[in-house]
């Protein structure tokens, strides 16, 4: 946690209902020790603004799910919001921009950011699934990362259709469900004409349309 500030259990504790993937620093009589928010009994709650739900208890208690971010993978407990009108518990960790792995039995989570910065760096330096999963372990745990429980097979899975959902995105799909033309979620060409995106309004009256708005295609032999 980079908040410089000396904070008490209780006001930490309200401090980090919005930042829930902060590892604070703890006075241990010789020097501040970096400590989990759950050894200060921290719960997450959701669905209330950072308050707890008035029936939290109710159905379960409050349970552990793995939550990932740029700075590492964490053990969260979570409280749930159970009101009558609740909206499922996926739902409740999408509305805080957290990717869960299963919309059934929530036990792992990935923050947006660690799938945008994965995109960016799997495109620019070719980093893999697995040397981001690495780094992440590394972040958690530098002395022994292997003890970490590994998320692998988890990110890979989840990063799939993080990037299918970028491309519904992409691609103006209002309804995942109906059909769509092959090539639908393809990128086009940002420097090919095409009417009413890079073409004037009038390009079909300009002398020199079949020059300056025709479409050439090579073939590439190499």
């Amino acid at each position: 946690c980079d908040n410089p500030s000396l904070r008490c259990k209780k006001c930490t504790i309200e401090l980090h209902q919005s930042q829930p993937c902060h590892r604070p620093y703890k006075w241990n009589g010789e020097y501040y020790q970096r400590i989990s928010l759950d050894s200060i009994k921290f719960i997450w709650h959701l669905g209330h603004g950072g308050s707890a739900c008035l029936h939290m208890y109710d159905d379960t208690s409050p349970y552990y799910i793995r939550l990932v971010d740029l700075s590492g993978v964490h053990t969260i407990k979570v409280g749930w919001c159970r009101c009558g009108l609740k909206p499922d518990f996926f739902r409740q960790l999408l509305v805080r921009c957290i990717i869960p792995a299963s919309m059934q039995r929530l036990r792992t989570g990935f923050t947006q950011w660690v799938f945008k910065t994965f995109h960016l760096l799997n495109l620019i330096a070719h980093v893999t699934p697995w040397d981001w999963c690495a780094l992440l372990h590394r972040l958690t745990d530098n002395i022994d990362p292997f003890s970490i429980s590994n998320i692998y097979q988890t990110f890979n899975h989840v990063q799939r259709q993080w990037r299918l959902v970028k491309g519904w995105k992409r691609g103006g799909v209002v309804n995942s469900l109906a059909p769509r033309q092959v090539g639908s979620l393809a990128l086009r060409c940002v420097s090919c004409p095409m009417p009413g995106v890079n073409l004037p309004a009038d390009w079909e009256s300009h002398p020199d349309r079949y020059t300056s708005s025709g479409i050439e295609i090579h073939r590439d032999l190499n």
